[in-house]
């Protein structure tokens, strides 16, 4: 029980955050956790990371905040007044690099499995892994409803720069930030009864799901991959990264500055037409992320808490349109859509005529500065360490998502289940989406009908493999052999419906 002197504020839940806890509260393994590590190379004073921890939870609202949802008619989050992280420690000092590293692994897979108690843990928790006296791993896993990637991303920079300040000696001299709770007031004031209709009318006459297919034929004859997977592979958690090489990536961010679209919206318009393909369509719907952070809210850059969302874009295939018209109509159905973001997912789907098959895979462009926040070496020589890599881990419940990490080499991410996807439907979609990129590059002018995503490879397989002919070689064509057929039996009935 918690005592309402212990109590600080109370605030009802965002729309977000109401769909995460009704799909947490069902879940009983650790779905919405999110998990952040990274290698510290150098000596780190472990008492005052902790500190630094306790002064982060001081500042911000939401790493105090529980949710209690029994016995109220509706599910409140509660700000305590006081609260301290969830900070331990474990010395693997002793053992040989190889088996550290496993070590770390399976720590972080027992971390991501462990669930919080929305009503009664704080939310977020910090493991040191030492692995020699100037070495460590940081693993830091929290539930999603109380942060985004964003939020993550302020956390680490300001807590490099409590750090850097504690180690000197001295206060750190950063503002106090702006709560959450200004967010939830904000969506307050929301027209709920417009943004429902803008999306009811956004997604009226579609009926079809548009999803990874999930078939797979493995007796069938097999082209060989000339997809490069330079950033891993295919492994047993379902995951497949690859990457596109520089000049590729600096090609797309070119036409997409060329068009005034973002490259957000280049790789949705990419991914739509695949969609479309794969499907036999013209539509397609699919879930995307957005920042969900409202331009006209002072302070709304820096604040901490859950602001991403999944909202469906739709795209409508006009064949003899080009792909730059197919990119002009999506930039402007983003704008349209951005003041009704922050409508829960759920709430959008119940708009819709398929409800909740209207979707079943998401897009996550990953466009968040965590790794430039966390790998900041400008007071590394005051903190006494370096940051050497990061990684981020999220479960989800969508049996696949797309993730995009933009930069010089945009990689892509795809993450599966194994019950429903094999690792050669997932291949397949890879190559396809690799060279459907390649299509779209070199015929950016062409009809969207003339766009392959086809390789080279795949093409002679379909003509030259799957239908190689068997015995010698045809010499009559179908209306060959049925004029002979009516010179043959000119009475004869030819056709009985």
């Amino acid at each position: 029980m918690i005592a309402k002197a212990d109590v600080k504020n109370i605030y009802p839940l965002s729309p977000m955050q109401e769909g995460m806890l009704f799909h947490a509260l069902h879940d009983a393994g650790g779905a919405y956790i999110e998990q952040l590590s990274y290698r510290i190379a150098g000596v780190i004073d472990l008492n005052l990371f902790r500190a630094t921890w306790d002064e982060l939870v001081r500042r911000h609202d939401v790493l105090r905040t529980i949710f209690v949802h029994k016995d109220v008619p509706r599910p409140l989050q509660i700000v305590l007044k006081q609260w301290r992280v969830d900070f331990s420690t474990v010395d693997l000092r002793e053992l040989e690099p190889g088996a550290a590293e496993l070590r770390i692994n399976v720590i972080k897979e027992q971390d991501r499995s462990t669930p919080f108690n929305l009503a009664r843990d704080p939310l977020t928790r910090v493991k040191v892994i030492s692995l020699a006296d100037d070495e460590a791993e940081v693993v830091w896993c929290h539930h999603h409803i109380i942060l985004d990637g964003w939020s993550a991303g302020i956390l680490q920079g300001e807590l490099l720069e409590i750090y850097a300040d504690l180690k000197q000696g001295r206060r750190h001299t950063l503002p106090e930030p702006a709560p959450f709770s200004g967010y939830i007031t904000w969506i307050g004031k929301q027209d709920q009864g417009a943004s429902r209709r803008f999306w009811q009318n956004y997604l009226k006459g579609y009926s079809n799901t548009a999803g990874i297919p999930s078939f797979t034929l493995r007796n069938e004859p097999h082209p060989p991959p000339d997809l490069s997977l330079e950033g891993g592979g295919i492994n047993k958690r379902g995951n497949l990264v690859f990457r596109i090489d520089s000049r590729k990536s600096g090609a797309m961010a070119a036409l997409a500055a060329e068009n005034g679209v973002t490259q957000n919206v280049l790789i949705q318009a990419v991914w739509g037409v695949l969609l479309c393909r794969l499907n036999g369509v013209d539509e397609a719907v699919f879930a995307a992320t957005v920042s969900g952070r409202p331009d006209e809210l002072p302070g709304i850059e820096e604040m901490v808490g859950l602001f991403i969302n999944a909202v469906p874009v739709r795209i409508i295939l006009n064949r003899s349109e080009i792909f730059t018209e197919l990119l002009t109509a999506l930039q402007r159905d983003s704008l349209a859509s951005s003041s009704h973001h922050w409508c829960s997912l759920a709430d959008i789907q119940a708009e819709s005529a398929l409800k909740q098959a209207l979707l079943d895979h998401i897009l996550i462009f990953e466009n968040f500065p965590l790794d430039e926040r966390i790998a900041a070496d400008e007071r590394s020589g005051e903190r006494g360490f370096t940051i050497a890599g990061s990684e981020i881990r999220e479960n989800t419940n969508y049996p696949f998502e797309l993730s995009i990490i933009p930069g010089k080499e945009i990689e892509f991410k795809m993450g599966f289940e194994p019950s429903i996807y094999s690792d050669d439907q997932i291949e397949r979609v890879a190559w396809s989406l690799e060279h459907l990129i390649d299509s779209v590059l070199e015929n950016r002018s062409a009809p969207l009908a003339g766009l392959s995503i086809l390789s080279p490879r795949e093409k002679d397989c379909i003509l030259n493999v799957f239908n190689r002919p068997h015995g010698t070689e045809a010499t009559e064509t179908v209306a060959d052999i049925l004029e002979r057929q009516v010179l043959e039996h000119p009475d004869s009935i030819a056709l009985v419906f």
